[in-house]
């Protein structure tokens, strides 16, 4: 249940939110004034996004949970940090750099494709690889419940504070993924590679994160299989 709640609120808190409902305003810090720019460079973000999100699911397996979320969350915020050093370039006083800006603008759109790459395959599917059979419902609920409070945040202050301190709120979002980052390489359980009952086995252990990174029983298995073939 834990490793449930954790990838509900990293993959709500690591900064696409304020990409996915303000991303208009994100480009308007960086100097894109034309409301025509801003709509295609959104609409082409989401194409990106979408390309990113499909290479992500094809590759779950062969990187691994575990390694893709901590790696994953490093990568975002270095490039959240990015955006956040590229926009600090921009004021009301200040004349527009198009060389930043478009860095900027690269920034974003690397930020969303990472994302998409990282948690949009695995934010459904990890929870589910997480829960047995008789906690699935329940804890798929709870998960629900928990993105519908993180949204609340999202939705309800993410405006007043970008209006308040404009592209300082980044840096917030740039010290939660190192934050996650720690935490998944730490505390993150492998799911990849496993069926259900060899993932009972992994939760029921002493501490799931190191049983989960041995090798299991279906891997030895078919390795064991290929030896007898080649011998």
């Amino acid at each position: 249940m834990a490793m449930n709640l954790m990838i509900s609120v990293c993959g709500q808190l690591a900064g696409n939110s304020v990409l996915t409902y303000y991303q208009p305003a994100m480009f308007r810090v960086l100097g894109i004034t034309s409301t025509d720019r801003r709509l295609l460079l959104t609409f082409a973000n989401s194409i990106v996004s979408c390309f990113c999100a499909i290479c992500g699911s094809a590759t779950n397996d062969m990187i691994g949970r575990r390694t893709k979320l901590w790696i994953g969350s490093i990568v975002l915020s270095c490039l959240f940090a990015c955006v956040t050093g590229f926009s600090s370039q921009f004021g009301a006083d200040m004349p527009v750099n198009l060389p930043v800006s478009n860095a900027g603008i690269a920034s974003i759109f690397l930020f969303g494709g990472a994302y998409s790459f990282v948690y949009t395959p695995l934010s459904p599917t990890y929870s589910a690889e997480c829960l047995d059979n008789h906690t699935r419902a329940k804890g798929m609920a709870l998960k629900i419940v928990c993105n519908n409070i993180v949204n609340m945040y999202n939705t309800f202050v993410t405006a007043v504070a970008l209006e308040a301190i404009s592209w300082k709120y980044y840096i917030l979002f740039v010290a939660l993924n190192l934050v996650y980052a720690g935490a998944w390489y730490v505390f993150g359980v492998e799911t990849g590679g496993r069926t259900l009952e060899e993932l009972n086995e992994v939760f029921e252990s002493r501490w799931p994160p190191t049983a989960s990174r041995q090798k299991s029983g279906s891997t030895r298995a078919e390795s064991a299989g290929m030896d007898q073939e080649l011998a």
